[in-house]
C-alpha cells in the first residue's frame, strides 16, 4: 500500500528576529519551505552552506521538532496519574483499528472506524469531526479567532482553487495597463531647459488611471483578506498581553498560549500562577537578558502543538492515504484546454523517441511546467499554513506596492504629486505588484529560489564592498572637494560675454599683467595664493563655478562622493573623471582611481562572480539539478552532423537509394550556405542594377535549392518519415526553407520588412560554422542547454520591463525631447535601463536625469534608482550568464571524465593499462635510447660541431644556464651558485634599461638633442648598446653550452629561448639604428626597444608560469572562443548591412532636412555663439565617438566588433533609432524600433561571447594547474 505524506497545517514560526532561544530550523518535511522547485531537496539538513534561516523557511514545523517550552501545573497524584495511564492505553489500542481513507488540503475529511462494540463514556475523547476542521488558529486583529465566520469565510475564498489565478491576471492586467499607459510619449516640449513639467492635480484623466484604481482597490481587499485569516505581522497565537508585560518581569513561561474556547480554567490559572514579580538581586546582565526577551516576544512564535480542539487527532504526516478520492471532474472546456497542454507537452518535451528539442528543452519538473504554477501552488501553501503577512516575501512587495499607490493617490488628489515639486517614488513603487510576473516558468522561479539560496554569500559580499566605497568616498571628500568648480573661462576681447570652456578644468592662470603663473579665483573673488594642475593658458582665467552635470558630478559631499566611486567602480567613465581631477589638482591625483578601481572592480566586485558561479554550481552538485530550471544538455561527442540526439535507434537501416545519394552531397549544401551568405555581402550602398538583379535571383535560385533538400532529406527517411522530426537540424532547416520561401513573395520581398526577414537566409550559414574543426562542440556546449539560457533570458529581460516600468512612472513627462533617453515612453524607458545594465555610457543617463530632477527634488531619488540599479543588475544579474555558460561546460567536462574513467577502467581490465613504474620504466628506457644514440654519434653533441663535452670553455657556461630540453645527459649541470648569480645579473640589466627608457623618454631625447646638439654616443645610447651586448653574451653562452639547433639540448627546443631571441633581434636592430641615425631610422625601430620588458617574463619564475597557464597553455581555447566569436559576428554583419546600408549618413547642419538642403556652408562656432566661421555643409557617416557605417560588408563589420567589446555600441544604437530615411536628416528616436537589432546583438554577443571568454580562461588556468 503505498502512502503519501502531506503537510500539516500547524503553526507558523515565522521570525522577524532569530534568537537563539528559538529554533531556526531550515527544512520541512525534508525539503526547504522556500524550494517549490524542489532545488534543494537533496541538500544535507545539517549543513548550512548556503546561508542562515529565512522566517518563511522555519515555518509549521510539527510538534516533534519543536522545542517544548515549560509548563507550571499542580501535579497530580500517583492514583490519577495510573488511572490516566490505564485510560489512554485503552483509547490507544482502539484507535489503531481506525483507518484513516481522506485527507484533503484542508485537513481530515473524513475517518472510518472499525467498531469494537463498546459504547463511549461521557468522558472520553471522542472521535473528531474533521470535515469542520480548517487549519486556522490562534486570533488575528485581536478580535478574529477560529470560529469567526469572517475569517473562515475569506479562508475559503483564498484556498478556493481559482483565487491565486485570477489575481494572476489581474496581476498581468495590471502590467498591460501600465504598458499601454506608457505607450504614447511624453517629453517636454524644449530642449534649452527653461520649459517645466505642467502641475496637475487630481488622479483621473484617463481610462488607464480608472481602470488601475480598480484594480488596486482588488488588491487592497485581497491583502485585507489575507492579514484577516493569517494576521499581520505577529503569529495569531501570540498572545495580545505579550505586549504590555513590563521588561524585567520573569519569564517563566516563553510563549503564553492564546486563550480560547477550549481553554480550561486551571490552564489559565496556571498561566496566572507562573507570571512573577519584579526579580530582586539579579545581575544586570540578567536583567538585561530579561529585558531582550520581553522585546523579541511580539515577534516570536508558539512552540506549542495545534490549538485544535482534537488533541488526539494524529498529525497528517503520519496518515497514510488507501483510497484518496478522485478530484471533481472539470468543465468541458478545461478538461479540453488541459488535455491539449498535456498533449503538445508530451509530443514536445517527452515523445516515445528523444528528440533535439526534448532534450534541449528538458526541465526538472516531471509534471507539466504551465505559466505560473509554482507561483500558485506557493501561494495555497502559504494560506494553508497561515503564515503572517508580512513574513511571507511576496507579500511584503504586494504590501509596499499597495501602500505606495494609496500614497500617490492621496498625492495625487491633493495635487502635491506632480506639483511644485514632484513625488513620484510612490507611483514607482506601485509599480512592483508586477514583479510577480517573474515566476512565470519553472525555469525563473527555480532561478529566483537560486539567488535566494546565494542572497547571505551575496549580502555579506556586498557589506565588504559597500564599506570599502564608503572608506573611497570618505577619501574623496576630504582630497578632492571643490576640485571640479575650477574651470578655465575664455575672457572676452570683442564685446562678447566670458565663456566657460566646458570640460577643461584647472588650478591656476597666467596673469596677463605679470605674465606669472597665479592661482585660481574662488567663488568669493578672493585670489587663491596657490596654483596646481592645468595652468590656463593667457586670455583665459581659471575661476570657481558649478560642478558639472549641474552640480550632481563633485566631490563636496559624502553622497556625491560615493556615486562618483560608483562610477569608477563601475569601469565605465571613469576615466574622465580621473582626468579632470589631475588636471584641477595633480598628477599624484591618479593614484587614487586606480586603487579604487583595482580594489572595487578588479577585486571586490568580481567576488559577486565567485559566489555566483560557485553557488549556483554548488547548487546543482547537491541537487543533481540545474540552478537554472532545467536538467543540463549533455553535449554527446561523436554525433555526426545530422543527428542531434542523445541515441539512435537499434533497429537495421533499411536500404535507401535517395539516403546514400544525399550522403555524397554533404559539402555542396555548405558551400551554398556560404555562397547565400557571400552574394548579400556583396551588398553596397551604391550598388547598380545588374548586381541587385544577381542577388535577387541568387537568392532565389539557392532557396529552391534548399527546399528541394528538404523535400530529399524526408524521402531519405523513407519508410519511416517521423524520424525526420526526431533530428534538431531537420526542425531548424525545415523552418528556414519555409521561411526563406515565404518573404520571396514579391509582396513581402518587395517592402520595407523584407531586410529584416534576410536574417532567416543568413542564419543557414550555421551549416559553416558547423564544419570549421573544433566549432561543433564549442558551440552545443555554450548553446547546449536552451532551456536554462532562454530562462536566464528571460529572467534579464523581465526584470528590465519591470525596471522600466518604475522607472517610466518616475521620469516620464520630466525630460526634453531631444535627449535620446527620456524615459517618455516604455520602450525609451526599457533602452535606458538595458543600457545602465550594460554599463555603456550609464553615466549619461545618470547624469540627465538628476540633472531633470534638480529644480523638482528629485534628484536624490533618482540618482539612488539608477546607481542601484547598476549595481543590482551589472554585478549580479549579468554574472548570472557566466553561471550558466559555466554550468554547461562543467557537464561537458563531467561527461568526459567519465568517459575518461570508463577507458582507463576497460584498460584495466583487458589488461591494456600502463601502472605508473612501467611508464618510469619506458622513461628511463628512452633515455639510455638518447644516450646510447649520442655516444654512437660523438659529433650530434657537439656545438658547431667545435665544443665538445669535455671543452672547459663549454663546461663553463652550462654552469650558468640551464638545459634548454630536459637534463643534460653527458654534460655539466648547471650551478646551484653560478647559475642564480648569472640570472641576476640579467635582471638587474633588464631593469636598469627600463628604468632609461622611463628616463629618456621622446621629449627628454629631443630637449637634450636641443641643448647638447645633435650626436651620436648620448648616454642612453650608450645605456642601450650596454643591455643589447650582455643580451648578445647570454645568446653566446647558450648557444655553447647546449648548441642552437643540431644539438640534444639545442637553444631552440625552449619556448622562452626563442622568445628571448626575438627579443634581442629587436634590441639590435634598435640599437644598430640608433647608432647609425640619430634618433632612430623609423618609429618602428624605436618602439623594438619596448620588447625589453618582455625580458622580465622569461627571468621571473612566477611570472614566466603565470605566462604560460594563462597564454601558452590556453592558446587553443582562446582562439577557439575568438573564431567562434568571429563566426557569430559574420552574419549578423550582413544583416547590419541588408537593413541600415545608406540610411546612416547626417548633414554637419542639423537644420537642413535632407541630402537635398545639405550644399553649401553655414556658420559654425566653438564656443558658444562667439567666433563663428564658415563651413561647407557635407553629407557623410555619422561620428558621435567614431565614424562608422553599414554601408559595406567590412565597415559593418568593424562597427560590430567594436559593440561586442561593450564600446560604442549606443552611440551605434543612437544614430539607428534617429533614422527617418535613406537621404533624410535623422531626428531623435524617430525609429525605435530599429534599437532591436542592437539590443539582440548586444545580449547575445556581448554578454554569451564574452562569458565564453571568462568560462575558457578560467579552465584554461585550471587546466595548467591540474598539469603541474
Amino acid at each position: 500500500m503505498d502512502s503519501i505524506l502531506t503537510s500539516q497545517p500547524g503553526p507558523s514560526s515565522a521570525s522577524l528576529v532569530s534568537p537563539h532561544d528559538f529554533d531556526d530550523s531550515e527544512m520541512y518535511d525534508g525539503h526547504r519551505e522556500d524550494d517549490e522547485a524542489h532545488l534543494t531537496s537533496n541538500v544535507s539538513r545539517n549543513g548550512v552552506e548556503y546561508g542562515e534561516a529565512d522566517p518563511e523557511q522555519s515555518v509549521a514545523l510539527t510538534p516533534r521538532s519543536r522545542r517544548r517550552t515549560v509548563r507550571y501545573s499542580v501535579t497530580p497524584s500517583p492514583l490519577k496519574k495510573t488511572g490516566s495511564a490505564i485510560k489512554s492505553m485503552s483509547q490507544n489500542l482502539r484507535r489503531a483499528s481506525v483507518r484513516v481513507v481522506n485527507l484533503a488540503s484542508t485537513g481530515l475529511e473524513s475517518q472510518l472506524r472499525l467498531g469494537d462494540g463498546e459504547e463511549r463514556g461521557p468522558d472520553e475523547d471522542q472521535i473528531p469531526d474533521l470535515t469542520k476542521e480548517l487549519p486556522i488558529r490562534g486570533r488575528t486583529l485581536g478580535f478574529l479567532g477560529t470560529d469567526s465566520k469572517l475569517r473562515v469565510a475569506l479562508f475559503n475564498f483564498l484556498v478556493y482553487s481559482w483565487t491565486e489565478p485570477i489575481i494572476l491576471v489581474l496581476i498581468i492586467i495590471n502590467a498591460v495597463v501600465l504598458t499601454i499607459q506608457a505607450a504614447l510619449p511624453l517629453t517636454l516640449s524644449t530642449s534649452d531647459g527653461t520649459a517645466v513639467p505642467p502641475r496637475i492635480k487630481g488622479y483621473f484623466h484617463s481610462w488607464e488611471d480608472y481602470a488601475l484604481f480598480v484594480l488596486f482597490i482588488i488588491f487592497t481587499l485581497e491583502a485585507f483578506a489575507r492579514i484577516c485569516v493569517s494576521g499581520f505581522l505577529f503569529d495569531p497565537e501570540v498572545y495580545i498581553g505579550s505586549f504590555f508585560r513590563f521588561p524585567f518581569q520573569r519569564q517563566s513561561e516563553h510563549f503564553p498560549p492564546t486563550p480560547s474556547a477550549g481553554s480550561t480554567s486551571a490552564v489559565g490559572r496556571s498561566g496566572s500562577l507562573s507570571q512573577a514579580t519584579l526579580i530582586q538581586g539579579t545581575s544586570i546582565s540578567k536583567r538585561l537578558h530579561n529585558l531582550k526577551l520581553a522585546l523579541l516576544r511580539p515577534f516570536s512564535l508558539n512552540a506549542h502543538t495545534s490549538t485544535s480542539p482534537y488533541p488526539h487527532v494524529p498529525p497528517a504526516s503520519q496518515v497514510a492515504l488507501t483510497q484518496p478520492e478522485p478530484l471533481p471532474p472539470l468543465r468541458p472546456f478545461a478538461e479540453k484546454i488541459l488535455d491539449a497542454a498535456h498533449s503538445l507537452h508530451k509530443v514536445v518535451r517527452e515523445p516515445t523517441t528523444a528528440t533535439y528539442f526534448s532534450r534541449a528543452l528538458k526541465s526538472d519538473n516531471d509534471v507539466i511546467s504551465l505559466p505560473f504554477r509554482l507561483s500558485v501552488a506557493n501561494a495555497h501553501d502559504k494560506a494553508y499554513r497561515n503564515i503572517p503577512y508580512l513574513r511571507q516575501s511576496w507579500s511584503r512587495i504586494d504590501f509596499i506596492a499597495i501602500a505606495s499607490f494609496w500614497i500617490a493617490f492621496v498625492l495625487a488628489i491633493c495635487g502635491e504629486e506632480q506639483g511644485r515639486h514632484h513625488i513620484g517614488i510612490f507611483r514607482a513603487m506601485s509599480v512592483i505588484r508586477t514583479a510577480r510576473l517573474l515566476t512565470i516558468t519553472s525555469g525563473t522561479t527555480t532561478i529566483m529560489h537560486s539567488l535566494k539560496t546565494a542572497r547571505p554569500l551575496i549580502t555579506r559580499v556586498a557589506y565588504f564592498v559597500l564599506f570599502a566605497m564608503v572608506l573611497f568616498s570618505i577619501i574623496g571628500v576630504q582630497t578632492f572637494k571643490g576640485s571640479l568648480r575650477r574651470t578655465c573661462f575664455l575672457q572676452p576681447v570683442l564685446g562678447e560675454q566670458e565663456i566657460q570652456i566646458e570640460g577643461q578644468f584647472c588650478g591656476g592662470y597666467i596673469d596677463p599683467l605679470t605674465l606669472q603663473i597665479t592661482g585660481y579665483i574662488p567663488l568669493d573673488g578672493v585670489q587663491s595664493s596657490m596654483s596646481k594642475g592645468y595652468i590656463c593658458p593667457l586670455g583665459q582665467v581659471c575661476k570657481e563655478q558649478d560642478n558639472p552635470s549641474n552640480n550632481v558630478e563633485s566631490f563636496d559631499a559624502i553622497w556625491f562622493s560615493a556615486l562618483q566611486v560608483i562610477v569608477t567602480a563601475s569601469a565605465n567613465g571613469w576615466t574622465t573623471l580621473m582626468y579632470s581631477v589631475i588636471d584641477a589638482e595633480n598628477f599624484f591625483s591618479c593614484f587614487f582611481f586606480i586603487i579604487c578601481i583595482i580594489v572595487l572592480n578588479f577585486w571586490l566586485i568580481n567576488l559577486f562572480v565567485a559566489v555566483i558561479t560557485n553557488t549556483f554550481s554548488a547548487i546543482r552538485s547537491e541537487t543533481k539539478k540545474s540552478a537554472f530550471g532545467a536538467a543540463p544538455l549533455i553535449p554527446i561527442p561523436g554525433t555526426h552532423d545530422d543527428d542531434w540526439v542523445a541515441g539512435e535507434d537499434n533497429k537495421p537501416p533499411r536500404p535507401n537509394l535517395v539516403k546514400t545519394i544525399y550522403s555524397y552531397t554533404h559539402w555542396c549544401w555548405v558551400l551554398l550556405a556560404l555562397a547565400s551568405l557571400a552574394l548579400q555581402a556583396s551588398r553596397t550602398v551604391d550598388v547598380n542594377v545588374t548586381h541587385e538583379m544577381i542577388m535577387y535571383y541568387g537568392e532565389l535560385g539557392i532557396t529552391i535549392a534548399f527546399d528541394i533538400e528538404i523535400v530529399i532529406r524526408v524521402l531519405a527517411t523513407l519508410p519511416d518519415w517521423r524520424s525526420f522530426f526526431s533530428h534538431g537540424n531537420n526542425w531548424l532547416d525545415l523552418i528556414l526553407a519555409i521561411g526563406t520561401s515565404i518573404i520571396q513573395i514579391p509582396v513581402i520581398h518587395d517592402s520595407s520588412v523584407y531586410p529584416w526577414f534576410t536574417i532567416l537566409q543568413l542564419m543557414r550559414f550555421y551549416r559553416v560554422i558547423l564544419v570549421v574543426p573544433r566549432m561543433k562542440p564549442l558551440l552545443l556546449a555554450v548553446f547546449g542547454n536552451m532551456y536554462g539560457l532562454a530562462n536566464m533570458s528571460l529572467f534579464l529581460i523581465m526584470t528590465n520591463y519591470i525596471a522600466a516600468l518604475a522607472a517610466v512612472q518616475l521620469l516620464r513627462g520630466d525630460m526634453d525631447k531631444d535627449t535620446a533617453m527620456n524615459f517618455g515612453d516604455i520602450w525609451t524607458s526599457f533602452l535606458a535601463i538595458y543600457q545602465v545594465f550594460s554599463s555603456e555610457n550609464w553615466t549619461d543617463v545618470l547624469y540627465s536625469t538628476t540633472g531633470a530632477e534638480i529644480r523638482l527634488g528629485q534628484t536624490i531619488i533618482v540618482a539612488t534608482f539608477v546607481s542601484s540599479w547598476l549595481l543590482f543588475s551589472n554585478f549580479i544579474m549579468l554574472q548570472m550568464f557566466i553561471a550558466v555558460i559555466n554550468e554547461n561546460f562543467e557537464v561537458a567536462e563531467e561527461l568526459k571524465k567519465e568517459e575518461q574513467a570508463w577507458k582507463e577502467l576497460l584498460a584495466t581490465v583487458t589488461g591494456e593499462g600502463t601502472a605508473a613504474h612501467d611508464l618510469r620504466d619506458a622513461l628511463l628506457e628512452r633515455r639510455a635510447q638518447r644516450a646510447d644514440f649520442i655516444r654512437d654519434h660523438p659529433t650530434y653533441d657537439k656545438t658547431f660541431w667545435i665544443f665538445s663535452q669535455k671543452n672547459p670553455l663549454r663546461r663553463f657556461c652550462q654552469k650558468l644556464v640551464q638545459p634548454a630540453d630536459g637534463e643534460r645527459i653527458f654534460g655539466t649541470p648547471y650551478s646551484p651558485i653560478a647559475h642564480p648569480i648569472f640570472q641576476s645579473i640579467l635582471l638587474l640589466t633588464v631593469i636598469a634599461g627600463i628604468v632609461t627608457e622611463t628616463i629618456a623618454t621622446p621629449v627628454f631625447r629631443r630637449d637634450y638633442f636641443m641643448h647638447h646638439g645633435a650626436q651620436i654616443g648620448a648616454w642612453f645610447d650608450v645605456s642601450e648598446t650596454a643591455f643589447g651586448f650582455l643580451l648578445v653574451v647570454e645568446f653566446i653562452i647558450k648557444i655553447i653550452a647546449d648548441g642552437f639547433l643540431f644539438t640534444p639540448n639545442a637553444y631552440v627546443r625552449s619556448i622562452w629561448n626563442v622568445f628571448d631571441f626575438i627579443i634581442m633581434c629587436g634590441i639590435l636592430v634598435n640599437m644598430i639604428t640608433g647608432l647609425i641615425v640619430i634618433g632612430g631610422m623609423s618609429r618602428f625601430t624605436r618602439a623594438l626597444k619596448a620588447l625589453r620588458a618582455l625580458r622580465l617574463i622569461t627571468l621571473i619564475d612566477k611570472m614566466r608560469n603565470t605566462f604560460q597557464s594563462l597564454i601558452l597553455s590556453g592558446a587553443i581555447r582562446i582562439f577557439d572562443a575568438a573564431m567562434l566569436a568571429i563566426l557569430y559576428m559574420i552574419p549578423y554583419a550582413v544583416w547590419g548591412l541588408n537593413i541600415f546600408a545608406g540610411k546612416m549618413n547626417v548633414c554637419n547642419d542639423i537644420h537642413r532636412s535632407g541630402i537635398v538642403e545639405c550644399i553649401g556652408e553655414y556658420s559654425n562656432t566653438v564656443l558658444g555663439d562667439s567666433f563663428g566661421f564658415p563651413v561647407p555643409r557635407v553629407w557623410a557617416n555619422p561620428s558621435p565617438s567614431t565614424t562608422f557605417s553599414f554601408d559595406t560588408f567590412r565597415s559593418s563589420l568593424l562597427i560590430l566588433f567594436e559593440i561586442v567589446s561593450l564600446e560604442g555600441w549606443v552611440d551605434a544604437m543612437g544614430v539607428a533609432t534617429s533614422i527617418t530615411g535613406t537621404g533624410l536628416q535623422p531626428f531623435t528616436n524617430n525609429s525605435q524600433f530599429n534599437a532591436l537589432f542592437f539590443v539582440i546583438y548586444n545580449l547575445m554577443g556581448a554578454v554569451v561571447i564574452l562569458t565564453l571568454f571568462v568560462r575558457y580562461g578560467r579552465s584554461s588556468s585550471y587546466y595548467s594547474i591540474e598539469i603541474k
